[in-house]
């Protein structure tokens, strides 16, 4: 038996990249246009507000359009020759500080917004142990998203170090 490679999202074909790419943005961008309220839903079906909606929705949409992309970059510079190559170039880092901001996000809320949660799963805990456990991946997600931020505006800004 082979040992399974992972693949490289920079290497995936152009099929490949569009057609999962698109799944994920099309699902992502259903979430968002529920949260802007463009698409109808049942008040009472929606368990948080329309904001963390959002997020949840950028979290799906934008590695999404990500794998679009490069399905379509490797379709056209199969050598990979654009500026998406270069450490801290191109929109990845971009997506990467926007996706662990949104989990940060909608970590924080739940860990420190109003109202009772309910959790649910293969692990029992109470609402507070819930509660720390978001709590802690929030901050943990927001530290990191800044470090994020900070490295990647640095280079666009500075330039290389």
């Amino acid at each position: 038996m082979s040992p399974r490679n992972a693949q490289d999202m920079t290497k995936v074909s152009p099929l490949l990249g569009l057609a999962m790419g698109g799944l994920f943005a099309s699902v992502g961008l259903a979430i968002v246009f529920v949260s802007l309220g463009w698409i109808p839903v049942d008040p009472a079906s929606v368990h948080a507000p329309m904001w963390v909606l959002g997020l949840a929705g950028l979290v799906f949409m934008l590695p999404g359009l990500l794998m679009c992309y490069y399905g379509i970059r490797n379709g056209l510079a199969p050598d990979g020759t654009t500026f998406v190559e270069k450490p801290w170039g191109g929109p990845g880092w971009f997506v990467g500080a926007v996706i662990i901001s949104a989990f940060g996000a909608i970590g924080l809320w739940v860990g420190f917004g109003e109202g009772p949660r309910e959790f649910s799963g293969g692990v029992t805990g109470s609402q507070g142990e819930g509660r720390f456990v978001f709590r802690s991946m929030g901050v943990l997600c927001t530290l990191l998203a800044a470090g994020v931020w900070w490295r990647g505006l640095k280079e666009i800004f500075l330039g290389r170090d």
